[in-house]
């Protein structure tokens, strides 16, 4: 599907609707529209971040501050929407091809690691005042979490979006 570099080209993306969560009987239902909206975000989080390396590279700190709050309510959002409506589904679809649902499973925790270190690098540098020391940090924890996170949306698209089905 898409790279994080292209969404870092895309600046006309359209914030996605919330998607409603139907529940039958305690079971997530299959969604058409998901993967839809969990792609605009992917491309919104990704024009997003583009906009905070700039600042950040420009020593615009309060700029950098307001994309940083703006970039992690987003992320929680999508999150919330991906866990408990992708993962979960995807989890309880696969209860019978167990090795499958390991994979997602695995591949779940590791987003989460990942998402871990992107709240830790949103941490650091929502406080910051851009130091030229904190400048000089900025680039390399930027790249870093960057590419953490190019290498979560990517995979999780080419992985484990191909797995979204109904069943």
């Amino acid at each position: 599907m898409g790279s994080f570099r292209q969404l870092l080209a895309a600046s006309d993306a359209v914030p996605a609707p919330p998607v409603a969560v139907r529940v039958r009987a305690g079971k997530i239902q299959y969604d058409p529209r998901l993967l839809d909206s969990l792609l605009r975000d992917h491309v919104e989080l990704g024009r997003l971040f583009g906009r905070i390396g700039a600042a950040g590279n420009a020593g615009e700190a309060r700029e950098l501050r307001s994309l940083l709050i703006t970039f992690k309510a987003r992320l929680k959002a999508h999150l919330v929407v991906e866990n408990m409506r992708f993962y979960d589904y995807l989890e309880q679809s696969l209860a019978d091809e167990p090795e499958t649902a390991r994979m997602v499973l695995n591949f779940r925790r590791k987003m989460t690691r990942i998402a871990s270190d992107v709240f830790d690098f949103i941490q650091k540098y929502q406080s910051s005042r851009l130091t030229p020391g904190e400048r000089r940090q900025f680039t390399p924890d930027y790249e870093t979490v960057g590419a953490k996170l190019e290498q979560r949306l990517d995979s999780e698209e080419d992985n484990l979006y191909r797995l979204y089905r109904p069943r």
